[in-house]
């Protein structure tokens, strides 16, 4: 658990980093898909219970299994559209009420 806790305080420091570089309309949307991608968990085999970063999973899968299989990825899909309506929203009610 306490390693999960530093690989989330370490992903929201890549994710902040790499959106300075983009300019200031992009940078929350380029942090929030940035770390969506890094935190998203996903389980490491079929029947398994421990839970990885599913980019990670997915690399390994291709790289050291040979195994190209989108399951891993599975969850990013589901995470990165429901992270951008909420920040849709988020913007619309910061735009109207602040």
């Amino acid at each position: 658990m306490f390693f999960w806790l530093i690989y989330l305080l370490v992903s929201f420091y890549i994710a902040y980093v790499a959106a300075n570089y983009f300019h200031s309309k992009l940078k929350i949307l380029f942090f929030v898909i940035t770390f969506i991608l890094l935190i998203t968990p996903s389980t490491i085999e079929v029947g398994s219970t421990r839970m990885a970063p599913s980019i990670f999973v997915f690399i390994y899968d291709i790289f050291l299994e040979r195994n190209f299989s989108l399951r891993s990825l599975r969850p990013i899909l589901l995470s990165i559209p429901s992270s951008l309506i909420l920040l849709s929203i988020f913007l619309i009610f910061k735009k109207k009420f602040f």
